[in-house]
């Protein structure tokens, strides 16, 4: 019998290091770009920890391991398929749910729940969804325990809050129609940022925040029938961004917002400036750092394409839009479709105008052929 333990404690013990360097593995292949290899390291991981934990049942690292399995192997499939990364992610939601359950004291598994959750929102914002305002009540509920539990966190947390309720707005007003909810929730996003930033008012970002959801309650706004008040909003994000201009961040996303919030006050031309810039800066960074962000240099393209074409400049439309579908075409993600969707329709409806009509009509059909596979994808999945 003793050594029939020691038998199985051997083998115990090599299971674990096996499982173990699996995952780590499986960091280095996808840090590597060498995604397919990931994922089957990650997923040879999720097994033998699986195994474990069933077998051990009172030993609860197997199941923090076993998590932080899942939670690579989300980070895998996000590049390849998202409804398997979102089936990952909810499994790790489980598991992370039983541990901040279990060991109510260690606020380490609390932050990690709350990181999956929003993580889990990430891949289903596109959609819009009910079970992406669940994800999203239950991240701000969280989240609301660890600003009181830890303070030195504080602003930290309350940055991810504010940016997790300007997501529940814009989900409420956009999808569901709940307006009123909506406005009083991006009332108090709006409040909170404007003070953060007399607090901090060198930081770029927060501005550039705070002008997106200046922007989201003046939509709210008018939804509501109160364009007086929805004026009076953009004004104050005019404002915001004139600061804002003179000592903006170097980033594609300051700008790309910044050009955005511009759009949205009818300065077209100022708009078109930051837009170029961002695609310009989105370019330069996958040339020199070897990182490619297709979603968001096409959705510049895009913007900047609509904003070309109002102006008549049909030759710099076109560009625009046909560079947007190439950067979007390669991609299955969720996200990139519905771009690419909304770029082949975009191109469509300058083709029509230029006369083009058999061109028009092809990318029509492209863009609306994609849009309902996104649509029967959604459904079939139950996510709609």
């Amino acid at each position: 019998d003793k050594q029939l333990s020691e038998d199985t404690s051997t083998d115990g013990s090599r299971r674990v290091r096996k499982a173990e360097a699996c995952r780590r593995l499986g960091i280095v292949q996808h840090n590597l770009n060498q995604i397919d290899a990931a994922r089957i390291s990650f997923h040879e991981a999720v097994n033998l920890f699986t195994a474990l934990s069933v077998e051990f049942p009172n030993q609860s690292e197997y199941r923090d391991e076993l998590a932080n399995s899942y939670r690579g192997l989300h980070n895998v499939l996000c590049h390849q398929d998202e409804v398997a990364a979102l089936d990952a992610t909810e499994v790790e939601m489980l598991l992370l749910s039983d541990l901040a359950a279990e060991f109510p004291e260690n606020c380490a598994y609390r932050v990690r729940l709350m990181e999956s959750h929003l993580a889990g929102t990430n891949l289903l914002r596109p959609r819009n969804n009910q079970r992406t305002e669940e994800l999203l009540r239950e991240a701000l509920r969280i989240l609301a325990g660890l600003i009181e539990d830890l303070p030195e966190q504080g602003r930290q947390f309350e940055s991810l809050s504010l940016a997790a309720s300007h997501q529940l707005a814009s989900s409420l007003r956009f999808h569901r129609g709940s307006v009123d909810e909506a406005l009083r929730i991006i009332r108090n996003v709006v409040k909170k940022r404007e003070q953060l930033s007399r607090q901090f008012p060198d930081d770029a970002t927060l501005r550039s925040k705070l002008t997106g959801s200046m922007r989201e309650l003046a939509c709210a706004l008018l939804l509501r029938g109160l364009p007086n008040e929805a004026n009076q909003v953009l004004s104050d994000a005019e404002d915001c961004l004139e600061g804002l201009s003179r000592g903006q961040s170097e980033t594609p996303i300051v700008h790309r917002n910044l050009g955005q919030n511009y759009d949205a006050l009818g300065q077209v031309h100022r708009a078109e400036q930051l837009l170029l810039v961002a695609a310009q800066l989105w370019e330069n960074e996958a040339a020199v750092a070897n990182l490619s962000r297709p979603l968001e240099h096409g959705r510049t393209l895009t913007a900047l394409g609509r904003i070309q074409e109002a102006d008549g400049r049909f030759a710099d439309a076109e560009k625009s839009f046909r560079e947007a579908i190439r950067l979007h075409g390669g991609s299955s993600r969720f996200a990139d479709q519905h771009e690419h969707s909304v770029a082949l329709v975009s191109l469509g409806r300058w083709l029509q105008r230029d006369g083009q009509f058999l061109k028009a009509v092809e990318a029509f059909r492209k863009g609306l052929t994609i849009a309902q596979g996104l649509n029967e994808g959604s459904v079939t999945h139950g996510r709609a």
